[in-house]
């Protein structure tokens, strides 16, 4: 054990020195990701599971909790208050859509992190804007996200109105036998099944919330049977990346690399989280959840820039050289909460969450609206600093609340 701390303090000191003091950002950027590769290979060995190691207390000199919650607010009141709340920009005319859906999902977490009574009196007023139902299509993914904050919410006030309808339409899926087809290309069917890699973090979530809180394992096994299916589909063990859809598996970016979405594998990380939030340990597939999550999270934290975010396309950043904030919060939030539930160490890993801070706070503007957020849409793009959409503040909100949880756990060590 002396000789696994001793090895792995030597690694993160050489990663420190290399990535910290190069002035050279290209060879910055590779030293980082041969750093973490080696570090992965010591730590890892080929067969073994993954596990938490022990922590070494490092100085946190960036960041503090009060600066990361004034952000919050300020992010959390820009999207709360913007005119056209009530008048959504995508579905219909009403805010049970995914992209409201994944803010929401943000706004949760940060009333359970404050206890702000605000926060949760905005949520009932979603509910009640919605009569407290998802979309009425029980078999897309995407009209799922939603349920993920009504859940929250019949958890504080056990008003059985805020479920019931969420309740019912999750039942239907669990009474279809039908052979799962994932096919994404020329399906018209597509949405019935979770054949892209968006739905993990729409869906999954939902049924592992309605599982524990209604006391159902039935929702849980369900969740996992489809989560292993569409990863045996779409995730790619070579790259340990998750393709966004089966329309991706030939296509190469024009340096040759094959294209693996900043947002969609940030999707991926963070239903990754919600569901092992929710999951019980003794779920005979939480193993499997979390040798995923920390395969990704090693494979993801080699791929950062020097300057804290992730490129639109992961594996060739030249292709898409601009900064982005959805994907970049997606991995702040993933390798936060790692770190908080023992998956990842956290003399690794906690540098790579304090740049990727940095940068999402070099997005935020004065007026508490998100930049860089790439808007709607399926694959590698480019964003600008005014780009801004809902779901990119909820993923922000998710990242803020896991920082403050780490800064809270450092200061009383």
């Amino acid at each position: 054990m002396a000789k696994t701390q001793n090895r792995n303090k030597a690694i993160y000191c050489f990663i420190k020195i290399i990535i910290f003091n190069r002035k050279d950002n290209r060879v910055k950027t590779i030293c980082k990701t041969i750093a973490v590769k080696v570090l992965l290979i010591y730590a890892f060995p080929a067969g073994a599971q993954p596990k938490a190691t022990a922590h070494v207390s490092i100085p946190i000199k960036k960041v503090r909790k009060v600066q990361v919650l004034k952000a919050l607010h300020k992010a959390a009141e820009w999207q709360l208050n913007l005119p056209f709340v009530g008048k959504p920009r995508w579905n219909e005319n009403k805010m049970y859509d995914w992209v409201y859906g994944t803010f929401y999902a943000g706004l949760s977490d940060l009333y359970k992190y404050t206890r702000e009574e605000k926060y949760l009196q905005e949520m009932i007023a979603l509910g009640k804007s919605t009569d407290w139902e998802p979309r009425p299509r029980p078999y897309d993914a995407n009209e799922y996200a939603i349920v993920q904050t009504y859940s929250d919410v019949f958890e504080v006030t056990k008003d059985t109105a805020m479920i019931d309808k969420s309740r019912f339409m999750a039942k239907m899926p669990l009474l279809r036998y039908l052979d799962i087809d994932l096919r994404f290309k020329d399906h018209k069917h597509w949405q019935d099944w979770w054949s892209w890699c968006d739905a993990l973090f729409m869906a999954p979530p939902a049924f592992a919330k309605l599982g524990r809180v209604l006391n159902k394992p039935e929702f849980h096994k369900y969740m996992s049977e489809h989560w292993w299916k569409t990863s045996e589909y779409l995730y790619s063990k070579n790259d340990s990346l998750y393709y966004r859809d089966d329309t991706f598996f030939d296509q190469k970016t024009k340096n040759g690399k094959n294209v693996f979405w900043s947002r969609g594998n940030g999707w991926v990380m963070g239903g990754l989280c919600r569901v092992l939030d929710e999951i019980p340990e003794s779920f005979e597939a939480r193993k499997k959840f979390e040798q995923q999550f920390v395969e990704m999270a090693y494979k993801i934290a080699s791929l950062q820039t020097s300057e804290g975010f992730w490129p639109s396309s992961l594996l060739d950043a030249e292709s898409y050289p601009g900064k982005e904030s959805s994907g970049t919060a997606f991995y702040c939030y993933a390798l936060a909460w790692g770190i908080n539930n023992g998956l990842l160490e956290k003399d690794t890993f906690y540098p790579i969450v304090e740049n990727a801070w940095e940068f999402l706070i070099s997005a935020l503007h004065p007026s508490g609206k998100l930049g860089y957020v790439q808007q709607i849409g399926d694959q590698p793009g480019n964003a600008t600093y005014e780009d801004e959409q809902a779901y990119g503040v909820g993923a922000f909100l998710m990242a803020g609340v896991e920082l403050a949880e780490l800064l809270d756990k450092e200061a009383v060590r």
